[in-house]
């Protein structure tokens, strides 16, 4: 079975949280609009983070972006793993 990945915070200036479906990996998160998701916030680094998925695992990784990744609200410092709300 294929799992469903989201993308899920504030975009944009809404005042609630949205979920937004990822289509293709890997893929880049950050202000510019070629980045695999683009993000127009001045806080989203151009090139601010990546997802990779495998197959079988999705990880997420920090491009040096300058006011950091989290995940499920936690700073991530390295590669992580996702997996169905949390982070490990």
């Amino acid at each position: 079975m294929s799992k469903q990945w989201f993308l899920e915070g504030y975009v944009g200036d809404s005042d609630r949280i949205q979920r937004i479906p990822l289509s293709h990996f890997p893929c880049v998160v950050g202000r510019v609009s070629d980045s695999g998701f683009a993000v127009p916030k001045g806080d989203v680094s151009r090139k601010h983070a990546e997802l990779y998925w495998d197959g079988t695992t999705l990880t997420v990784t920090d491009l040096g972006s300058t006011n950091g990744t989290f995940v499920n609200r936690n700073r991530i410092a390295t590669l992580t793993t996702v997996d169905h709300g949390r982070s490990r």
